[in-house]
């Protein structure tokens, strides 16, 4: 939660601050995401210092392998971010952007199994419950927590995932390449003016009398 809080007005505030223009023209999608990883980082380690406090409370039975959970996360928490970057691209300022979490977070918990067995869903509402990353999340946390589960056993599911974490990345790749287009077409159409307006200037002192 505090991961999408934090990464959703990424790109409101580089506007703000005036540095996402030099990224569009200058940059590549890759100059947005790595602005993500110091917030996975700082999540991980959360997750694993709440993972050992409740474990050695015994709060948590963990029966997997740390690193095959580890391993995971990184994947998720980048997706995760993506999704957040993506939904608060258009937004004015991080403020309005982070209303729109709404948009792909609490799908998850509603349809992700938290509130009740899948099983009681139709199968449409299980397939679409799958475009909401915490969804995915749950998958893994019963399998590699509760069940123990190896990745030759969830290879199959981390199949899926990986298939849906490209579906994330080029949906990202052609919002940045669009947002970089329609900047070039501004800064065309600015420069363009600017010329326009010489031109003119340059007319109206020429014809002052005693030019």
């Amino acid at each position: 939660m505090f991961f999408t809080f934090a990464t959703i007005g990424m790109v409101p505030r580089l506007r703000l601050t005036h540095q996402l223009d030099e990224i569009l023209l200058h940059g590549t999608p890759w100059d947005i995401l790595l602005r993500i990883l110091p917030y996975e980082a700082l999540a991980i380690v959360s997750f694993v210092v709440g993972m050992a406090v409740m474990r050695l409370t015994g709060s948590l039975t963990f029966s997997g392998s740390l690193l095959t959970f580890l391993f995971v996360q990184l994947f998720f928490m980048l997706t995760v971010g993506m999704f957040s970057v993506f939904f608060g691209w258009t937004a004015a300022n991080p403020g309005i952007a982070s209303s729109r979490m709404i948009l792909f977070i609490p799908g998850g918990f509603i349809f992700g199994g938290p509130t009740g067995p899948i099983s009681f869903y139709p199968d449409w509402v299980v397939a679409v419950s799958h475009f909401f990353p915490l969804t995915w999340e749950y998958h893994f946390v019963r399998d590699i927590i509760s069940r123990g589960a190896g990745l030759l056993d969830i290879s199959r599911e981390l199949g899926a995932f990986f298939l849906y974490i490209a579906i994330a990345a080029i949906f990202f790749c052609v919002r940045f390449y669009r947002s970089k287009q329609a900047l070039e077409r501004r800064m065309s159409k600015e420069k363009k003016h600017k010329a326009e307006m010489a031109r003119v200037a340059a007319e109206e002192a020429a014809a002052e009398p005693g030019a």
